[in-house]
């Protein structure tokens, strides 16, 4: 008799256990996270491939080195994917490692496509990108990565722009936004 290979119809589902402390959008982040860590993989390869295909004597195959936070959320993806029954030490230290990994990965991504796919995943598992350009220039909340002069003593200490915004988790800061901040010549 087959029992484990076809559920039942109208039966309930199995029940969770790892991910089922912080619920779905943990298992997306972790999904998007080991997909993430396999183009990253990929990415290091095809660039080895192309300098053999330019003729490059030093083309020796590349090892893909990915952030350490990613082969953390790699391994870890393997120990929850792998065993149901794997213990979750730390719901929020473990969340927090994916939500950093799906960020940076989503900096890094050359595919508008991955980036959309990757920014999708954040915003459904609560993830909000800020962009406090017009804002105050607040350092508790902004890194500042450049200076841009005005002559409008208004937009003394305003942000210019944001060439990286900042993320939050469900209001708590995961990274904050870089900007460049204006600097009144009337100061100076």
């Amino acid at each position: 008799m087959i029992t484990a290979a076809f559920p039942v119809v109208g039966a309930a589902p199995p029940p969770r256990t790892a991910g089922s402390a912080i619920g779905l959008p943990f298992e997306i982040l972790l999904v998007a996270a080991a997909l993430v860590a396999g183009a990253v993989i990929a990415i290091g390869i095809g660039s080895a491939t192309r300098r053999r295909a330019r003729g490059d004597a030093s083309a020796r195959p590349a090892r893909a080195k990915p952030p350490a936070e990613m082969s953390a959320v790699a391994a870890r993806a393997t120990v929850v994917a792998g065993s149901a029954a794997a213990p979750i030490t730390d719901p929020r230290t473990e969340r927090d490692i994916l939500v950093r990994a799906c960020i940076r990965a989503r900096d890094l991504a050359t595919s508008s496509a991955l980036r959309q796919v990757l920014g999708d995943a954040l915003t459904q598992a609560g993830v909000t990108e800020e962009d406090p350009t017009g804002e105050r220039f607040d350092p508790d909340l902004h890194r500042s990565v450049g200076v841009t002069s005005t002559a409008d003593p208004e937009l003394d200490a305003v942000v210019a722009s944001s060439p990286r915004v900042g993320y939050s988790d469900h209001g708590r800061q995961m990274r904050p936004a870089e900007v460049i901040v204006f600097a009144s010549r009337a100061g100076r």
